[in-house]
């Protein structure tokens, strides 16, 4: 039998894993298989990317992952890079939400929704009431916004659920799809007739696999970064795949033959290289997968097409000095609330290394699905929103000393109404195709754990 080539398009956190874990499987059964990644940026790792500056760490996408994701944590133990794992501190246990004018504290815990002031007597009776709520729910796919005032309240979906969005996906809760968002909620409601008995009857599935014992000691519910910002996985992962990487890379066709293979063609340091492939992985976004998938499936290619991205603006902003004094993770602003901005993150609270001490790190976000007229904002503009912004919330009035700022146009995949139909008519299609297959945060989850963790069962499932 024959080596087989295979080619990852796309250096994001998607192709980085799966590149790392097909080799690793090619290796352990003795195989003598090539992979190739090609990325058309000049460096890998897409949005997850850090800058070192003045003993400070900027992260201009993810800035980390939680605990629960064991799959990611041995993936840094495979890595070695175990040492450089920076846990999130107690002190960022504190979330705040802008509200009536001022920052509040939100519940750490049941007990504390009583003496809150974010939620209001009103609420709780709703919350607790959806216990009595009979499950009046039809077989279609509905809305975020729709299912939340549905069992509970437009108050909860304002006050409480919006956030939770906000931080994950940027998107608009009358579009995203639940059934693709809160699989679990409707699950319970399918199962149960409520939510709330759902989670108190429902028995928690203990996870089968095997992980490494300083893996599972970490709290699940932390965040966990590294001493030099996220940037430290994507090195790790390069470091242990650069061999077979090409970066500025920038594919000029790619032609699907009648055996099952694939011609490609890439322009990389001044010269066109054309390549034979037994296995496409793409990892690209999924607008980007579509264009190459035209003369494969014009049906595949429309439903990659229609997969819409909502934009995303940051802002990572440096103190030499104390310029607030709360502590906490950060705040969000719920859209009610009529800010441009929609949170800001306390870096050096949670992660004190990111900042020299007595120093101040913020990172602002703008934009998101709800904000369309934010889309072509300038440099100068987003400056001047988050140094608005952060006096009205915080009460910050100094400039600051360093300023960072990351445009993404297309940053995050939103899950819409109709996105799990979607998802699985495109796997039916890509099934029928075996020298084709797709990663990537569009699929099944948009996080750094969701990635890992599809990259890695991938890989396990592939037989090569």
């Amino acid at each position: 039998m024959r080596d087989k080539q295979f080619v990852i398009l796309g250096g994001g956190i998607s192709g980085l894993s799966a590149a790392y874990y097909l080799k690793k499987k090619i290796e352990s059964e003795g195989r003598q298989d090539h992979i190739l990644l090609l990325e058309e940026a000049s460096r890998v790792g897409g949005s997850v990317h850090s800058i070192s500056e003045k003993g400070f760490i900027f992260d201009g996408g993810p800035r980390g992952f939680l605990a629960g994701g064991r799959r990611t944590l041995q993936l840094c133990k495979d890595l070695g890079i175990w040492d450089q794992l920076e846990v999130s501190s107690d002190a960022s246990r504190i979330r705040y939400i802008w509200k009536e004018g001022r920052l509040h504290p939100l519940p750490k815990g049941p007990l504390d929704l009583f003496t809150s002031k974010v939620i209001s007597w009103r609420e709780i009776k709703t919350l607790l009431g959806e216990y009595f709520r009979r499950n009046n729910a039809s077989s279609e796919d509905e809305s975020v916004a729709d299912f939340i005032t549905r069992r509970f309240s437009k108050d909860i979906l304002d006050n409480i659920v919006e956030l939770l969005i906000t931080g994950i996906y940027a998107g608009d809760p009358k579009r995203l799809s639940v059934r693709s968002i809160f699989p679990k909620l409707r699950d319970l409601e399918d199962q149960y007739g409520s939510i709330i008995k759902g989670f108190l009857k429902s028995k928690k599935q203990k996870s089968t696999e095997s992980f490494d014992p300083e893996v599972m000691a970490i709290n699940k519910r932390k965040l966990v970064s590294f001493k030099g910002g996220m940037g430290v996985l994507v090195d790790a992962l390069y470091n242990d795949c650069h061999s077979f990487m090409e970066c500025n890379a920038e594919v000029q066709s790619i032609r699907f033959q009648d055996n099952n293979r694939a011609s490609i063609s890439y322009e990389y340091d001044g010269s066109v290289k054309t390549i034979e492939a037994d296995h496409i992985i793409f990892t690209t976004p999924a607008y980007v997968t579509s264009n190459w998938l035209k003369s494969l499936s014009s049906e595949l290619s429309e439903l990659l097409n229609g997969i819409e991205y909502a934009h995303i603006h940051v802002a990572c902003l440096a103190y030499h000095k104390k310029v607030h004094g709360y502590r906490g993770f950060g705040f969000l602003s719920p859209r009610k609330e009529k800010l441009n901005i929609l949170g800001c993150i306390w870096n050096e609270m949670i992660f004190p290394p990111f900042a020299p001490s007595g120093s101040v790190n913020l990172t602002a976000m703008y934009g998101g699905a709800c904000h369309p007229e934010m889309k072509g904002w300038t440099e100068d503009q987003l400056i001047s929103q988050t140094l608005e912004d952060l006096e009205t919330t915080m009460g910050i009035s100094d400039p600051p000393d360093i300023v960072k700022t990351f445009f993404y146009d297309k940053g995050i995949p939103q899950y819409n109404i109709g996105h799990f139909d979607r998802i699985n008519r495109i796997m039916e299609i890509v099934k029928k195709n075996p020298h084709v297959s797709l990663l990537g945060n569009y699929i099944n989850g948009v996080g750094i754990n969701d990635c890992v963790r599809n990259s890695y069962q991938f890989i396990e499932d592939l037989e090569i």
